[in-house]
């Protein structure tokens, strides 16, 4: 049972760290990017793009669901044992 214990500890640690890393990325390479190069510069205005924000509240959800069910199996695995 420790294997199955480990390898959904690790995934879960893999998973944790490419976002972590993704998002410390995008955050830093964004600041970069667009930082404010005259104090009167305006942004232009955003509009909302439907399939983006449903890709990044997807992806996570189907993540969180997919790591919710394999530990749910790990721990009914050794609850039963």
């Amino acid at each position: 049972m420790a294997a199955r214990v480990d390898n959904l500890y690790f995934f879960m640690i893999a998973v944790s760290a490419f976002f972590a890393v993704l998002v410390t990325t995008l955050v830093i390479v964004f600041a970069i990017k667009y930082r404010r190069r005259h104090i009167h510069d305006v942004g232009a205005p955003i509009h909302g793009s439907l399939a983006l924000e449903l890709m990044w509240t997807g992806v996570p959800f189907v993540l969180a669901m997919a790591m919710f069910v394999w530990g749910a199996s790990v721990y009914f695995a050794i609850r039963n044992r």
